[in-house]
This record gives structure tokens, sequence and C-alpha cells, in this order.
């Protein structure tokens, strides 16, 4: 589609922190529960422990401690070397993930189960 009338479509991978460490060694699915995953999901591969593609590498990094990620998504302009002066688009309202400490609960494999009644951060 061109035009207004294109449909925009955003997808991110990982989009809060989450501390797994540098590994994905931290919390993360034992075989079990990725035995238990794959009902819900085609790759659980991905959830892993270890390093791999899938390995967002979360870790704290000393004292300022863990990250918000907030992500805006922007219309264009005639400026396009200036994103400060977009518009935020009205379609698309600025979102916010706020960190996550899988040690202190829910667990990866918690925040994946889709009804074992473990809310989402």
């Amino acid at each position: 589609m061109h035009g207004n009338d294109a449909e925009l479509e955003i997808q991110v991978f990982g989009p809060a922190f989450v501390s797994v460490g540098n590994e994905c060694q931290v919390a993360m699915p034992d075989p079990v529960e990725l035995t238990e995953l794959s009902d819900w999901y085609d790759d659980v591969d991905r959830y892993a422990v270890g390093p791999g593609e899938w390995c967002t590498g979360d870790m704290r990094a000393g004292p300022a401690g863990d990250m918000t990620t907030t992500f805006i998504v922007r219309e264009p302009d005639a400026t396009p070397e200036d994103h400060t002066d977009n518009p935020i688009a009205d379609v698309c309202s600025p979102r916010s993930f706020p960190p996550h400490d899988p040690e202190r609960g829910p667990t990866v494999a918690q925040l994946l189960h889709p009804s074992d009644g473990a809310a989402d951060p």
C-alpha cells in the first residue's frame, strides 16, 4: 500500500530490560519448562539457557540499576535529518516497558506461560 492508507506494522523482540545475564544464564526456562512451553510456542529454543542469536544479554551494569525502555513512533516530515521535530504518530501512543528481574519473580517461564496465573510485568 502507498500513501495515507498504508499500514505500518512494528515488531519488537525483547522490548523490556529483563535481567537474564550476559549469556542468558539467569532464570531462563529449564528443559522441562521448555517442553511445556512448546505447547504454545513454535520455537522455544529462543528461550533456552546460553548465548545465541535470541539472547538479549540484559544484565545490570552497576549501581544505576535497570532501565525502562520506551518506544515512540513518529510521523515523517520534511526534515529527515532531524527526528526531534517529527510529531508523534496519533495512531500509536508511546509505550514504555518497565524493567523486570526474573530472579525475584515471576520467572521467564512463568511470564511465557499463557495460563499459569502469573501476571506479566
